[in-house]
């Protein structure tokens, strides 16, 4: 093969690929279905990022007076023991989880891993919020 077929297959490979990349980021990009964000964030806010907005979440209603295990849709164990937050006790408590678990998932949430300001490799991450009336909890 010529040289000139050679660069123009790679170009033309490469354009292909960028392209189907940006398919499917794009048609990946809904926002959570049947889940919608509370009126404030964690922090008192109404500010959401992109995490917020496109990652799913499991949300679990649970006793706080029991010990808890929670499955995720994603296969991800959590075991929350009795007494675990600061709230009514009468009352049932919200657990919202997020997971971004692959290379996919975390850029599409606009998530990096750093330290001092340094990027680091990772294999995923989650968020945990535990809810009573709207309000996060302590735990």
């Amino acid at each position: 093969m010529k040289r000139g077929s050679k660069i123009a297959l790679y170009t033309v490979s490469a354009i292909v690929v960028a392209a189907s990349g940006i398919w499917l980021w794009q048609n990946s990009s809904t926002e959570n279905s049947g889940y919608t964000l509370p009126e404030l964030n964690e922090e008192g806010t109404d500010v959401w990022s992109d995490a917020d907005r496109y990652l799913p979440t499991d949300t679990f209603e649970i006793n706080p007076l029991k010990d808890t295990a929670l499955f995720t849709s994603n296969g991800s164990a959590y075991m929350i023991p009795a007494g675990s937050f600061e709230c009514n006790s009468g009352k049932p408590v919200t657990i919202e989880i997020k997971e971004a678990l692959t290379a996919e998932q975390i850029i599409q949430a606009g998530l990096s891993t750093t330290s001092n300001g340094n990027l680091l490799e990772t294999g995923g991450t989650f968020y945990f919020n535990a809810r009573q009336d709207e309000k996060s909890l302590a735990f």
